[in-house]
């Protein structure tokens, strides 16, 4: 039965053939070319559409200038550095105590000054005022900007020592009312004296180098 079957299957493609062939002679050789077409692209066609291979990546990233942005930004705007510190310790220092006036072990009422009450909290305009500045000398090349960091820092060198150290060792009333009161500077004195000396250190600098053009 099953080689009945599969010689009847035979004759019915061979009929099937035929009749396309009757109906059109390169009816046949047209399927046949379609075949060998798809045969021809499948093998000229690509192993894989996607490349998951980091070579790609790799080289991308490679090209990528970000690395050494960094050291460019720090050698042309490194002065940034001592000015904004400068100015930021100006500030900080006023909040802190400048000296204190100590009774053998105790600080009496009014014994403790602190550094802005001292001259007004005029270091901290200074310091805030410094901010910009530092950014428009050092960061726009701005030769107005570098010369107002000047005097802005001489000014707070100028109140750091001029106005606040002769006071260090003062006990005032306090002196007076006890015989062995001590006047003694506090952290804030040297707080604003180092702010102030790296702010004219760097405002000095930024008008030697112009950074930024």
């Amino acid at each position: 039965m099953s080689s009945v079957s599969l010689g009847q299957k035979k004759r019915a493609s061979r009929a099937r053939t035929n009749f396309l062939r009757g109906l059109s002679p390169n009816a046949g050789l047209c399927v046949e070319c379609l075949h060998r077409k798809k045969a021809h692209a499948w093998a000229a066609a690509p192993a894989a559409t996607y490349d998951y291979s980091i070579g790609p990546v790799a080289a991308r990233a490679s090209e990528t200038p970000v690395p050494g942005r960094l050291p460019r930004l720090l050698t042309r705007y490194w002065l940034l550095l001592p000015l904004l510190a400068g100015a930021a310790l100006l500030i900080v220092a006023e909040f802190l105590p400048l000296y204190e006036i100590r009774t053998i072990t105790t600080v009496p009422e009014g014994g403790r000054t602190s550094t802005g009450a001292h001259h007004g909290y005029a270091l901290l305009v200074v310091g805030i005022a410094m901010l910009p500045m530092a950014v428009g000398a050092v960061w726009g090349g701005s030769r107005p900007a570098a010369f107002a960091l000047l005097v802005l820092s001489a000014i707070a060198l100028f109140i750091a020592l001029a106005i606040d150290l002769p006071d260090l060792n003062e006990t005032g009333l306090i002196g007076r009312t006890y015989e062995q009161a001590e006047a003694r500077p506090r952290v804030g004195f040297f707080i604003e004296t180092v702010g102030a000396t790296l702010a004219l250190l760097g405002s000095i600098g930024t008008l030697l180098f112009r950074p930024g053009r």
